[in-house]
């Protein structure tokens, strides 16, 4: 796949921290827990995929794969279907260059419990000041109406979205996985994965057993 352009006004991760104002907005600002929504747009119709949206009142998209383009499926290519949801009054916003997968992992990774390369290397990378960053940007985005966090693979368990899920559901957001027309999947967090200072690490290797002999 060819790398897409920025398609979005807003770029997650580009904004740089006021740390004053935030200070203040902690300090003013109880916390809010939000529902967010992921999505991985397979092989639907755009047709399909727009009703699913419309169904949940989804009003902005967020588009973390790395390239936002699709060989197979072309209704998913960045122009084609930021194009395509404007025409139904929903936001289309790419944070791929900073929430998007294929990352480069680390050689001494904490997370060991994670088999597929790829997922550690993901990872390592939501241990990085830019993903945090990038993940505070994509919860205030998400306070300004009904949000879904796309890639491409349907199920989450088989996409690093389903990291991005463990890390917001760490902050003590709900997240809900469109799985179908008939199916949403409420996300609960990675057995692998432990808690430490507010991070996680993916180290559970007994969980990851259980699930190999199953």
């Amino acid at each position: 796949m060819s790398k897409g352009q920025v398609l979005c006004k807003i770029q997650i991760g580009t904004e740089e921290p006021n740390e004053a104002a935030s200070a203040m907005m902690t300090t003013l600002s109880p916390f809010t827990p939000l529902t967010l929504y992921t999505i991985g747009h397979s092989n639907r119709s755009i047709e399909d995929f727009l009703d699913l949206l419309h169904r949940i009142g989804i009003r902005q998209l967020v588009d973390v794969r790395a390239h936002p383009s699709s060989q197979r499926f072309p209704q998913f290519n960045g122009d084609a279907l930021r194009e395509a949801l404007e025409e139904v009054k929903i936001a289309y916003h790419w944070a791929g260059r900073h929430l998007g997968g294929h990352r480069q992992g680390r050689s001494q990774s904490l997370h060991i419990a994670l088999g597929d390369a790829a997922l550690r290397a993901y990872a390592d990378h939501m241990e990085t000041e830019v993903f945090a960053r990038s993940a505070g940007q994509l919860t205030n985005l998400a306070r300004r109406g009904r949000l879904v966090v796309m890639c491409a693979e349907q199920h989450p368990q088989n996409c690093h979205r389903s990291l991005i899920a463990d890390y917001l559901t760490l902050q003590g957001h709900r997240i809900l996985h469109l799985i179908d027309e008939n199916s949403t999947e409420e996300h609960l967090l990675d057995v692998r994965a432990r808690r430490e200072s507010g991070r996680l690490i993916y180290d559970r290797l007994e969980a990851r057993e259980l699930e190999i002999r199953q």
